[in-house]
């Protein structure tokens, strides 16, 4: 059903895109609207000038379009880092769309600050200039990389080999409790985050697992969770009481629910390298 793409070039490497910030605009049940604050370099010798102009490209993954990314009064000088506003709506109209969006957005999660999860960028178009709209039309960018969010700068050291969501958790084994630290990069609205089940795992040792469904409200920016019941096994314990006062990088493998107004996906997160601080 997903089939992967090779890639023929990593065209965001040269654009040097970096999301700062992120803002939700608002949602219903099958789309989600957000603002987003990005740097990119233009490495090219031209000027892309589109006054009073909008210009919206699609971002396709498995041959579907997940969402459609819009521009206004687009102006890029040539060979400089500029910064942008790209306004980006994320589209689930069948079932089959989101089945691929909630596998994309898995993908992109479990994939840690070395991120490679790529889509393509088609069915461009602007509004007001029908000549420039057939020469739009027709250009196809394949193979792109999603570039990073960026954490607050007093965090951009911590965890940087893990989901660039959860930023590290402090295991307590004598309460049997885990404490997790979060980064929501939504500036202006909480996210609703269910987990339904959550193993955590060291060199192939399943050390515990959470105790029962749990439901978060994070709000903007970092967010530490309130201590999680766990259950740990008997030779996790075993790992965990050899590291204690210490640090474990482990594997998680979570399924939840991330919900933001009225849109929400499901979806299964495989982190690896999660920095872990064990405790009493």
């Amino acid at each position: 059903m997903f089939q992967e793409e090779e890639s023929d070039g990593n065209f965001l490497d040269k654009l040097n895109t970096t999301v700062y910030s992120i803002y939700y605009v608002e949602s219903t049940p099958t789309s989600l609207h957000l603002l987003m604050d990005v740097s990119i370099y233009n490495p090219t010798n031209i000027t892309f000038d589109l006054p009073k102009e909008i210009l919206q490209s699609g971002l396709i993954y498995n041959n579907t379009n997940l969402a459609i990314a819009t521009l206004e009064d687009v102006y890029i000088p040539q060979q400089e880092q500029v910064n942008i506003s790209i306004g980006c709506t994320i589209n689930s109209e069948t079932n089959q769309d989101k089945a691929v969006l909630e596998y994309f957005l898995s993908k992109f999660i479990s994939s840690g600050f070395e991120n490679s999860t790529q889509v393509n960028i088609g069915n461009n178009h602007v509004v007001n200039n029908p000549g420039l709209n057939k020469l739009i039309e027709q250009i196809n960018i394949t193979n792109v990389t999603i570039p990073n969010i960026n954490l607050p700068s007093s965090h951009e050291e911590v965890s940087i080999n893990s989901c660039p969501f959860i930023i590290q958790a402090t295991i307590h084994i004598l309460t049997s409790e885990v404490e997790l630290t979060l980064f929501n990069p939504i500036v202006n609205s909480e996210i609703l985050v269910e987990v339904f089940q959550a193993e955590a795992r060291y060199k192939d040792i399943i050390l515990g697992y959470l105790l029962q469904r749990e439901r978060l409200v994070v709000g903007p920016g970092i967010y530490k969770t309130p201590k999680l019941p766990i259950k740990i096994n008997s030779i996790g314990m075993d790992v965990l009481k050899k590291a204690i006062n210490g640090e474990l990088n482990i594997e998680v493998l979570a399924m939840l629910n991330v919900q933001m107004d009225e849109f929400d996906v499901s979806l299964f997160y495989k982190g690896n390298d999660l920095k872990s601080n064990i405790g009493f």
